[in-house]
């Protein structure tokens, strides 16, 4: 039985609760918020790139994100698929003065580099999150290594690129990813897509 003070404690705090759950999952919240970015696309691939880098960038003052995340589009001509896989890998390298906090243009370049080299064998984002089962005792912790490694896979240890995608297994508290993970697999929400059918949420 639960405690009558512990259950007490629930009926007060649930009028709370379900006032931010309203919140948080109207239209109404999108508009500021980094979700904003990739809702500004239909196709799926573009979604998938705009919310991944998006996520990347959400640290720091909402306003710098959205501004940063904003000119990250513009960079990729807003259409973030054709350009990942229409442009060569000079090109990539030929973008320049991008930063946002610690995330630089180095970065930049590593990142749409990694993502040209995933969308040439496949035509989703999610493939690179999906394990075997009978791997997957802890479900998301094991998707975010595993996809950290796969990553990552091309990139020479010791880049600071790496502190860029966490690893749950290296005591990081993977924020950013498990948020693009939401945004991508949630299907009761307005603000989420619920675009990858093969992933559940934790």
């Amino acid at each position: 039985m639960i405690d009558p003070a512990l259950e007490q404690h629930i009926l007060r705090l649930k009028p709370f609760l379900d006032a931010k759950a309203h919140q948080f999952h109207s239209r109404e919240f999108i508009g500021e918020d980094p979700v904003s970015i990739p809702h500004r696309f239909s196709l799926r691939q573009d979604i998938e790139i705009a919310a991944f880098l998006t996520a990347i960038l959400s640290w720091g003052r909402r306003p710098l994100i959205l501004k940063s995340a904003l000119r990250l589009m513009e960079i990729l001509d807003n259409s973030p698929y054709q350009f990942i896989t229409q442009c060569k890998a000079k090109d990539i390298k030929k973008i320049d003065h991008f930063v946002h906090r610690t995330f630089n243009t180095e970065d930049l370049h590593n990142f749409l580099l990694m993502l040209k080299k995933h969308y040439r064998t496949s035509p989703t984002l999610e493939t690179a999150f999906c394990i075997p089962k009978q791997y997957d005792p802890h479900p998301t912790a094991n998707r975010l290594r595993v996809f950290h490694g796969y990553f990552f896979d091309s990139l020479p240890m010791g880049s600071n690129t790496y502190r860029h995608v966490a690893n749950p297994y290296s005591e990081g508290a993977c924020k950013r990813m498990n948020m693009f993970l939401r945004w991508m697999v949630r299907t009761n929400s307005p603000v989420d897509f619920g675009l990858w059918a093969n992933i559940s949420p934790a």
